[in-house]
């Protein structure tokens, strides 16, 4: 659409399966190949190649944290990588089932991780033992995130629904049901009193953390959701329809559509939330995201993108503007300026 500037657009040999955001400003992309790069803030060519040992899941399969990489392998055990040298430098007992998706605590004292044998387990970064296995969902997990206070975990899962977990008492505490069908990824806002969802139904849940009640959905997708994020006073998704759309947090109103060549496989946004990062087939785009987050998107655009989104007021603006449409075809200038 217009009014979106693309910076940097870098390729790839394999399909790009997931990407991370690094303190300093850098990008890990990850490929189907068994491969991950690392690109810097500028440059045609990444700065190095870390050799992965073997395919991982699409999505939020491998998470960071002060200069280490930890992937989820497909055929193997969790593996710590140097972001410095690409080295592997540790692996962690063998995951039972497949890993699926992994986060580190904000601290780097802790890992979350989920697979297809539908539990939570919780890691001690240092020691590589698995401290707790906490069990709920119906079908594998395909998300996790970190609450900011350390002592919670968020999950999403491919039965539908995304749980609360408290790690202290170890149990679940909270569940938010309402998607028509797996849940592919979710994020919360840096404050930890929202949850947004990604939904295979086409559909993103916003919800109160605290209470478990929906909010909205947030509609204009068609296909599945496959990534989500809260970045400031906005929701970002992304989905199988090739957009990432973005809403307001505090009301919902659609605020920007971005257009990509092929599917939206995963995105990142960048630390200083001023610029999204989109994988789409085997490239991955940089584009300005801080225009977009706090401007509404103008009517005709937010109609192109999904009528659906229309507010009262736009539809009853869009009425109005039909109709003197109308009286401009047939001559009547008088009538169309009134």
């Amino acid at each position: 659409l217009p009014g979106h500037r693309i910076l940097r657009t870098v390729g790839h040999q394999a399909p790009v399966q997931s990407l991370r955001a690094l303190a300093d400003g850098r990008i890990v992309v990850r490929t189907g190949g068994g491969e991950a790069f690392v690109w810097g803030v500028e440059g045609d060519r990444p700065d190095f190649r870390v050799d992965l040992g073997g395919p991982a899941r699409l999505g939020r399969s491998m998470a960071a944290f002060e200069g280490q990489l930890v992937v989820c392998l497909e055929n193997g055990p969790l593996t710590v990588f140097d972001l410095g040298d690409g080295r592997r430098v540790r692996t962690f007992r063998t995951h039972p089932g497949v890993a699926i998706c992994v986060e580190i605590s904000s601290d780097g004292t802790g890992l979350a991780t989920g697979g297809s044998d539908r539990n939570l387990r919780v890691w001690d970064a240092v020691s590589g033992e698995c401290t707790q296995t906490l069990k709920g969902h119906e079908a594998f997990v395909s998300s996790v995130a970190w609450h900011p206070d350390g002592s919670r975990v968020v999950t999403a899962s491919a039965d539908g629904t995304a749980r609360l977990w408290n790690l202290e008492e170890g149990r679940c505490t909270q569940v938010f049901t309402g998607h028509n069908g797996p849940v592919r990824g979710l994020s919360l806002d840096s404050d930890g009193r929202f949850v947004a969802t990604a939904g295979q139904d086409g559909l993103v849940g916003l919800w109160d953390l605290e209470s478990g009640e929906n909010l909205r959905f947030l509609r204009g997708h068609r296909g599945s959701v496959v990534s989500v994020a809260v970045v400031g006073t906005a929701v970002v998704a992304g989905g199988e329809d090739g957009t990432v759309r973005l809403w307001g947090l505090g009301e919902g109103e659609s605020r920007s559509v971005i257009r990509l060549a092929n599917p939206s496989l995963d995105f990142a946004v960048t630390r200083d939330e001023s610029m999204l990062v989109a994988a789409f087939g085997s490239e991955v785009s940089y584009v300005p995201l801080r225009h977009a987050v706090g401007v509404q998107l103008p009517l005709v655009l937010a109609e192109s993108a999904a009528s659906g989104e229309l507010s009262g007021r736009e539809r009853q603006f869009q009425s109005h503007l039909d109709e003197a449409r109308k009286l401009i075809a047939s001559e009547a200038m008088e009538e169309a300026v009134d």
